[in-house]
């Protein structure tokens, strides 16, 4: 297979991602507010946000397991279609426990993306595995810039009509699955077993796999303290109203979906896969540092442009070893544990933020995940005769 061209095949894949984030971006902006016509507080926001990732942290390994003993293509078509279903029912929730129990319905069925990152990985290999899988970290970009403004558009015609477009969106996305994605049957011998637990057990025989989801949790788990802090922190120090931090975060977004579609292809062409997670993790340190200790916004500029290269070179490297070792019939088992890893971090992380929040600066989340990341990065380079995270991934290079 060529290094230089993906497969064909993959085109509708991004597609799919795209479409798939464009429309959970278009809730996530208005969700508080609509929430807030039922009274909800500060507490029931939190519980209303954890649901979500709770219920992606368990059924990420379900569907993985699912389209690894069914098929990619007819699980990422079922969950698509739930997807829709989940968005039309936060539209039409007239309570706050029904608000609570669609969004726990969008949590179940959002958590698919293991099913698409198993696509791309059994048809790449090496360099271009890395390289396509920052292509789907792209399509997830590009939809989630473009989702929040558009769904704060329709916002003028009511809580609801982001939801109900979302909701359409996401049948036309199915419509899609079903005509253009061709392919991906089930795999011979998957597994028989199900869950969080046992997906690590399986994975465990693959050290760099094992590794890769766990680097993907302390990385989420430090990302989330930035995502926490970001808005209060630079409304606190420099005036930044909601305008400006939107403006700032779309910046974010469009340097790494540059690095994806670019910068990616041209670090592994340079280094090998131990090295690009390395410069990940101390690009996205450095550039939490640079936002915490910022006198100027000028400072938060620059930090906001080194953790957006350091999250672009660390996400597809990760997403790549999570099945290097693994065969097939393991991808989406694998990329569910993976996906599930980042769900349990988004769980963990805002109550760890939240709480320093309430005792410290608003500046303190973002040295919280400098010394997460600056800890991994000193770890990576201890020498260790087996589980050095150096040696373990550039033996895979």
């Amino acid at each position: 297979m060529s290094q230089r061209r993906l497969p064909s095949h993959l085109a509708p894949v991004f597609a799919v991602v795209f479409i798939d984030l464009l429309g959970f971006g278009i809730v996530i902006p208005i969700l508080p507010y609509y929430a807030k016509t039922f009274g909800a507080d500060g507490w029931d926001l939190g519980i209303l946000m954890a649901s979500f990732s709770f219920f992606q942290f368990l059924f990420g390994p379900i569907w993985g397991h699912l389209s690894d003993r069914f098929g990619r293509k007819r699980i990422l078509l079922l969950t698509v279609i739930g997807t829709s279903i989940g968005y039309a029912l936060v539209g039409i929730a007239n309570s706050l426990t029904a608000l609570l129990l669609s969004r726990s319905i969008s949590g179940i069925f959002s958590a698919n993306l293991s099913a698409a990152q198993a696509m791309v990985s059994e048809s790449t290999q090496g360099e271009a595995r890395a390289r396509a899988l920052g292509l789907v970290g792209a399509a997830l970009g590009m939809g989630f810039l473009l989702g929040p403004p558009l769904g704060g558009a329709l916002s003028h015609w009511g809580y609801s009509a982001p939801l109900y477009f979302a909701a359409a969106l996401a049948l036309i996305n199915a419509l899609f699955i079903w005509k253009k994605v061709q392919g991906f049957g089930p795999t011979e011998n998957a597994q028989k077993r199900v869950g969080f637990l046992h997906s690590l057990r399986i994975v465990s025989a693959a050290p760099t796999s094992l590794l890769a989801i766990g680097l993907y949790f302390f990385f989420t788990l430090a990302l989330t303290q930035m995502e926490v802090s970001f808005a209060l922190s630079l409304e606190k120090r420099f005036g930044i109203d909601a305008l400006g931090t939107g403006l700032l975060m779309t910046a974010m977004g469009i340097t790494m979906a540059i690095m994806q579609m670019r910068g990616v292809r041209w670090a592994r062409a340079r280094w090998n896969q131990s090295l690009c997670i390395a410069a990940g993790l101390g690009f996205f340190g450095v550039g939490l540092a640079f936002m915490g200790v910022a006198p100027a916004l000028t400072w938060v500029g620059v930090g906001i442009l080194l953790a957006a290269v350091g999250q672009s070179l660390l996400q597809p490297n990760l997403s790549a070893a999570a099945s290097d070792q693994l065969p097939p019939e393991n991808h989406g088992l694998a990329y569910g544990a993976y996906q599930s890893a980042g769900s349990l971090a988004r769980i963990v992380g805002p109550l760890t933020a939240g709480s320093t929040l309430a005792h410290a600066s608003t500046e303190t989340p973002f040295f919280t995940g400098t010394l997460i990341l600056g800890t991994l990065l000193i770890l990576w380079f201890v020498p260790s005769q087996k589980w050095s995270p150096n040696r373990l991934f550039s033996l895979k290079s």
